[in-house]
């Protein structure tokens, strides 16, 4: 069992009455926690963790801390500035926009292929969805994933005005800065699989 499974999970009511946040936002980010996807349940919970944490929501049931780290914190600064700009123009449209997932360290990712490996029972099916920590654009710090859907709905059709687009037909909810601004999206790959044996690793 993963040693994120092994933890108890948070309830919807305690993460939203824990965030900070308006209450139309936190009923989001609860329901796009929830809500399932392809993803190993291992890495849908530390997903979960790591945006909670940013949110502070954590202390309602970890004891631990709020910090409220920035969403942006550690990725690459033209990918930073890029997704600042298009959170400014989705919220001004009255769309909510939020990065569930950026900047991983080495160990978290490599904890998210362990949980890959153990749900899809071989490398090659595992990494048409989480790659191993040398391979991995979010361990680069030049991924971002977002929630909700109807959020990464709205950025898939207009982040290519800051080079942000919709990196994989498998994954609604990953963007990378991969155009041009103003300049129309590159076809999307299959899945991540298919671009690193193409393209090579994503680190040195």
């Amino acid at each position: 069992m993963s040693r994120f499974l092994a933890v108890e999970q948070p309830s919807r009511a305690s993460i939203t009455t824990a965030s900070g946040q308006d209450p139309a936002a936190r009923r989001g980010i609860v329901d796009e926690v929830f809500r399932p996807d392809r993803r190993p349940a291992g890495i849908r919970i530390l997903i979960a963790a790591m945006a909670l944490s940013s949110l502070g929501a954590l202390s309602a049931w970890t004891g631990a801390p709020a910090h409220a780290a920035p969403e942006t914190a550690g990725l690459d600064p033209a990918l930073a500035t890029a997704y600042q700009q298009a959170s400014t123009a989705a919220h001004a449209d009255g769309v909510d926009l939020w990065i569930t997932s950026g900047k991983r360290s080495y160990a978290e990712q490599q904890q998210m292929w362990r949980d890959g490996l153990a749900e899809y029972g071989s490398p090659a099916e595992a990494r048409k969805w989480v790659l191993p920590p040398h391979e991995s654009t979010h361990v680069s710090g030049q991924a971002i994933d977002v929630g909700p859907q109807a959020g990464a709905a709205w950025l898939e059709r207009y982040g290519y005005r800051w080079g942000l687009c919709r990196t994989f037909t498998n994954e609604w909810w990953h963007f990378e800065e991969t155009s041009i601004p103003g300049v129309g999206c590159p076809a999307m790959w299959p899945n991540a699989a298919v671009r690193a044996d193409q393209m090579g690793a994503a680190l040195p």
